[in-house]
């Protein structure tokens, strides 16, 4: 048997075991050495898909917090973007996306209103009809919110 530790930032947080050579003889220095690599790399690769579900997590928790933001500022809205949420997921369901392409529409949908931050909140909270300019500053939004959460593509 053969023992190599999975090792990052000097810690130890497991082990690869090898045992049972099937003729019985013993590991040689190039198979230690192997295996030596293969815990190095195994323990990167851990790392490496930890870093990555925390990136998803901060991710998800950014578009919660910009949705919250938006609802926050926009009260009359109020659950609109989660109904757009469950309507743009049945749809992509529908036309048999794949899950990747639903969660792309599923977080678009929650953001899609992020413009109205900019949008002023004696525009937003209006209690009567939008007058002509105030119309124009409020179809700004999907603008907006396009220049300031999407990265330019050049």
């Amino acid at each position: 048997m053969i023992c190599a530790p999975l090792i990052l930032h000097d810690e130890v947080f497991g082990v690869i075991a090898v045992a049972g050579k099937k003729n019985g003889s013993t590991f040689q220095e190039e198979e230690i050495v192997l295996l030596l690599s293969l815990a190095t790399q195994t323990a990167i690769a851990i790392e490496n898909s930890t870093l990555s579900e925390n990136a998803d997590k901060t991710y998800f928790e950014t578009l919660a917090a910009l949705a919250m933001a938006v609802e926050a500022k926009d009260p009359y809205s109020r659950g609109h973007l989660d109904r757009v949420g469950q309507y743009a997921v049945a749809v992509a369901q529908y036309l048999g996306l794949s899950s990747l392409e639903v969660g792309y529409l599923r977080d678009a949908a929650k953001i899609h209103d992020v413009g109205k931050i900019g949008v002023t909140d004696d525009v937003l909270a209006k209690p009567s009809a939008l007058n002509e300019q105030e119309w124009v500053m409020m179809k700004r939004h999907p603008e907006i919110g396009r220049a300031s959460s999407a990265p330019s593509v050049h």
